[in-house]
């Protein structure tokens, strides 16, 4: 089931295997929402608590130079050609694995970010702590994706 409207300053898609808010507004904190929810469902069994984070930008920002020196770099064999530029990883920081997905176009650059961290069951109280951590977790990807582009991030 997906839900919005107007006057929610977030989307909802509530499907049976998981729950699932999203917004384009940077200043709001999902994870406080999403531990809402967890604090009055506290028998629910979760498995893992997800924040993510999009970021986008032209190829006009300065940022994006940096993400497109990377892929210019790579020697492919001269037969062969880049259908898609992309690539996806993962690093753990504590118990969060962070997965990192980087993909190009001609005209810009979109960077997703995975804070993925499994919840010894049951376990309501961390839950509703790591769905908290959103600022937290969005705050380290976009350092992380500094150090990695020599560049910053909005998002």
């Amino acid at each position: 089931m997906r839900l919005s409207a107007v006057s929610l300053p977030v989307r909802w898609l509530v499907l049976p295997t998981g729950i699932t808010i999203e917004t384009e507004d940077e200043g709001t904190n999902c994870g406080e929402i999403i531990s809402r929810v967890v604090d009055i469902l506290k028998h629910t069994p979760l498995q893992a608590i997800a924040n993510n984070t999009m970021f986008q930008a032209p190829v006009s920002e300065p940022s994006v130079s940096a993400v497109y020196d990377c892929f210019e770099r790579m020697q492919l064999p001269s037969n062969v050609s880049i259908k898609t530029k992309g690539v996806a990883f993962a690093v753990m920081h504590g118990d969060t694995q962070f997965n990192l997905s980087v993909f190009l176009s001609d005209d810009a650059v979109l960077i997703g970010t995975n804070a993925h961290t499994p919840l010894p069951a049951p376990a309501p109280e961390k839950a509703a702590a790591v769905a908290r951590s959103f600022f937290e977790h969005r705050s380290f990807a976009k350092r992380m994706l500094a150090d990695l582009f020599r560049a910053e991030f909005a998002g």
